[in-house]
């Protein structure tokens, strides 16, 4: 286990040292693991951990911990490009690489938002990947040799318009969520503790709250499903994430940022309108924010 919560098995290390050292083959058989390959796994080892700990640690760097990955396959082409290209130890804090991280973060949200992509057939993908990176990766991250690499394979990192209205529905504890928001918020610091957070808290959905609140009995089941999908939900500081507690987003925000043009200024950056007075004010707040992400959404992914 390491920084964030990754967590390796024994094989998938093994499976690492393959595509580091160019192993031909990266299948996990007995066959693969003969005298002359493990002589070179052996020789390259402090190596091969050294570009497997440095891209875990970049991919920690943009928020995921090993709870929100969605596939850890996903950490070996950004490991082999590390290894490939034997950047500098400041590489992940430098001004000067900021560019090519930026690029590999885009690159891995894409990859891990599009359904599919890490799923079936990961060794060929990833031996296929490995030869694009080596051929084009010598001087940055080759998104566009990628993205064509994995649409021949029938895995495109384009989106649909079906797709985009998945996403706009994603809910709380989907895999994708984090990776969705840190694209949708991608001023965050994401280096920081930040939690992905109700804008109103789940707290005040239950039956007997909303039913007080006034909202009819025939409309509980949509307040209680949308409390939990992306309209309703931000990334917050950790810190600034406990203070909010259960209290209403507004009454939070008065205490949080006393001041008018600060506070108009945090909802704009996250996408917030207007925000709910009231429970029965949630509905349009849910459906003009959702909106507002839709459109979000297909511009950032849509290039």
């Amino acid at each position: 286990t390491t920084r964030s919560g990754f967590s390796f098995s024994k094989d998938f290390v093994l499976k690492a040292g393959l595509v580091l050292t160019d192993i031909p083959s990266i299948r996990f058989l007995v066959t693969n693991f003969n005298r002359d390959n493990m002589m070179k796994l052996q020789a390259d080892w402090p190596h091969i951990a050294h570009s497997l700990h440095e891209a875990v640690e970049l991919i920690a760097d943009f928020g995921y911990a090993g709870s929100t990955l969605g596939s850890i396959n996903a950490v070996l082409p950004i490991a082999y490009y590390l290894h490939k290209r034997d950047l500098p130890s400041n590489y992940r804090t430098s001004d000067h690489h900021a560019k090519d991280r930026e690029a590999i973060r885009r690159w891995l949200t894409r990859s891990l938002l599009k359904s599919g992509v890490w799923g079936a057939g990961a060794d060929t993908l990833l031996t296929a990947l490995r030869v694009t990176i080596r051929d084009h990766g010598q001087d940055a991250f080759p998104v566009a040799e990628l993205e064509s690499t994995l649409s021949r394979r029938g895995k495109s990192l384009r989106f649909d318009d079906e797709e985009f209205e998945d996403l706009a529905d994603i809910k709380y504890g989907d895999k994708r969520t984090f990776a969705l928001l840190s694209l949708l918020y991608d001023f965050v610091d994401l280096r920081n503790d930040f939690h992905v957070d109700h804008v109103m808290p789940r707290s005040h959905f239950t039956d007997a709250k909303l039913i007080k609140a006034g909202v009819e009995h025939q409309d509980l089941w949509r307040y209680q499903d949308h409390v939990d999908r992306l309209g309703n939900l931000q990334l917050l500081d950790g810190a600034a994430n406990r203070s909010k507690n259960a209290r209403m987003p507004i009454e939070w925000l008065d205490r949080h940022l006393p001041d008018p043009t600060s506070q108009r200024a945090y909802l704009d950056r996250h996408d917030l309108g207007t925000l709910p007075t009231q429970m029965l004010d949630f509905e349009r707040f849910y459906e003009e924010r959702r909106g507002r992400l839709l459109t979000k959404l297909r511009d950032v992914l849509g290039g």
